[in-house]
């Protein structure tokens, strides 16, 4: 066999490049990003059910050297866990905290409630009418027992609430208030408000209180991390300081008490200079939001797209290496500001949403179809946003 010279690898390296759009450089790269990060917080993915129970052995295997820690993508959500009343769906949440624990990886449930993807019975009596807030409240707590009980303090940490915060209406203190029936226009239809029948207030403590009280009774030892978690809050900084405010309201009963903020920064490189710069000067703005809080803070569903000088949305198949490369510095400085702005105490860790960019097309059901939301490609091909994830992580 001819043995390979230097020179002969960098040059296969060169052709895997212009393939892939990954620099040369950057192919050689043999550091993953636990060991860029070296440590200092938890590094994590969204595991979806075809990697959690093996089938993606591709996916297995850079998870399991990459990352230190898991998030369920949907596998946990109402509608999965708990179609029915009396009937759990646990199969898909089981292999997933296992794959967690055989990787000695942190585990994130995701979500105890949210307004979204929920199961219809929730809300509803036999007839199809609105149960009372007394039925409901049983029902949340009853839920919430079921699930924290189920995994006993193998799960430490849940996004308890999540996308609470509305994007506009005022509560009378100069904040946004809570998503509701009365301003979600067209997805009221399709989303149950918890808040419209519980209260504003009441909502929020009761499933603190109940995931609390629930998991220290089934086997919880380490301290449990319950985490708000919500969305566009680097995009409108108004409903950063709006979340804040709601969670300094829900704990002035002196009892509640919630450990941290999730950002989730479904992010868009854009093209056009100044409305890039704005971007990136709102993103520093919302850390500093985040971390004024003393919350504990986690980047909890990063992702990124990128739309060109016209607005739109460019697809995976049409990017051009340096629009790949402008992600990987976009990239790099938020991993970089959130080194620089959240004190350590604060930095929970940061979990990259997507492994690998999206398949199918806009519009369908995967999240943010046919973009080029991944840090490795589909066939995990390691992208140059991986070199700017990277070397975010490292400090360079």
């Amino acid at each position: 066999m001819k043995t390979l010279t230097r020179t002969t690898v960098v040059s296969l390296l060169a052709v895997v490049a212009l393939i892939t759009g990954t620099s040369v450089a950057f192919a050689q790269e043999t550091k993953t990003l636990k060991e860029a990060l070296k440590g200092k917080f938890l590094i994590g993915t969204a595991v979806n059910t075809r990697q959690a129970s093996g089938r993606d052995k591709a996916g297995v295997r850079v998870i399991q050297k990459q990352f230190n820690a898991i998030v369920a993508e949907n596998c946990m959500k109402s509608q999965e866990i708990h179609p029915k009343e009396n009937r759990y769906n646990f199969a898909q949440a089981d292999e997933f905290v296992a794959f967690g624990e055989k990787n000695n990886m942190a585990i994130t449930g995701h979500t105890l409630i949210w307004h979204s993807q929920l199961s219809p019975w929730f809300c509803v009596d036999e007839n199809g009418k609105n149960v009372s807030p007394e039925v409901l409240k049983k029902r949340m707590k009853d839920h919430i027992t079921t699930i924290v009980k189920r995994y006993k303090g193998r799960i430490k940490g849940w996004d308890v609430v999540n996308e609470a915060i509305s994007g506009g209406g005022n509560d009378g203190e100069g904040f946004y208030v809570l998503e509701s029936a009365s301003n979600a226009g067209a997805n009221a239809a399709n989303n149950f408000y918890w808040q419209d029948y519980l209260g504003s207030e009441d909502y929020a403590r009761i499933v603190v209180a109940a995931a609390r009280k629930y998991y220290a009774e089934n086997g919880g030892v380490k301290p449990l991390k319950l985490f708000i978690n919500d969305y566009n809050l680097e995009y409108d900084n108004h409903k950063a300081k709006s979340l804040v405010h709601w969670i300094e309201k829900w704990e002035s009963d002196g009892v509640t008490k919630i450990d941290g903020i999730g950002t989730q920064m479904h992010v868009t490189y854009r093209a056009n200079a100044a409305d890039q710069q704005k971007q990136e000067e709102r993103v520093v703005n919302m850390f500093e939001i985040l971390a004024k809080s003393g919350k504990l803070v986690k980047v909890s569903e990063l992702d990124m797209g990128y739309m060109d000088e016209s607005g739109t949305m460019v697809l995976t198949k049409d990017m051009t290496e340096e629009q790949h490369k402008a992600m990987a510095e976009y990239y790099k400085f938020i991993v970089k500001k959130y080194f620089e702005i959240i004190p350590v105490a604060q930095q929970y860790g940061i979990t990259q949403w997507c492994a690998t960019d999206a398949p199918g097309a806009p519009g369908d059901s995967n999240w943010r179809g046919g973009e080029p939301v991944g840090l490795w490609d589909s066939n995990y091909n390691r992208k140059h946003t991986y070199a700017g994830f990277a070397d975010g992580l490292a400090g360079k």
